[in-house]
């Protein structure tokens, strides 16, 4: 298994505190964290449908995570740009947190898993494997997986 994200995604996971006595706190990737985890495991292992279907889940329901009021102070570079669309924009704004967790090198082997992916010359097998789970068209499918590639790497 390719482990080249662990230690970023564990630098920047959420510490929670299962007991104080005895002490016992644990570290969660957070949504951007997991998302990182759940490319390169899937890029290690295709035939898993698993980690297809969760970056699915994912991308369907990021949006969710936000506080409204984020789409107008933080990321008001992506308004227009996507046209006001909050699903766009939402998955736009994980691929920025995304970017903000890795290093260099370990980014470049990210937007090369989803670049193959979504070039033309793609199988599109991870596409295809999320939209099992969902009504939205290939074309949608493949547009969102473009906006996460092209907010990464920007």
């Amino acid at each position: 298994m390719d482990i080249s994200a662990f230690e970023e995604v564990y630098d920047n996971s959420v510490e929670v505190i299962l007991l104080k006595k005895p002490k016992l706190h644990i570290k969660i990737p957070d949504i951007p964290g997991l998302m990182i985890l759940k490319l390169f495991s899937y890029s290690d292992n295709p035939g898993r449908r698993k980690d297809a279907e969760d970056i699915y889940f994912i991308m369907k329901y990021f949006e969710q995570t936000l506080e409204p009021e984020v789409f107008h102070t933080q990321y008001e570079h992506l308004l227009t740009k996507y046209e006001y669309d909050s699903k766009k924009i939402s998955i736009a704004i994980l691929g920025e947190q995304i970017k903000a967790i890795l290093a260099d090198d370990t980014l470049t082997k990210l937007k090369h898993i989803i670049f193959i992916e979504i070039e033309e010359n793609s199988d599109y097998s991870l596409i295809l494997k999320m939209r099992r789970h969902d009504d939205n068209s290939f074309e949608q499918m493949l547009n969102f997986m473009k906006i996460l590639y092209n907010a990464i790497e920007q």
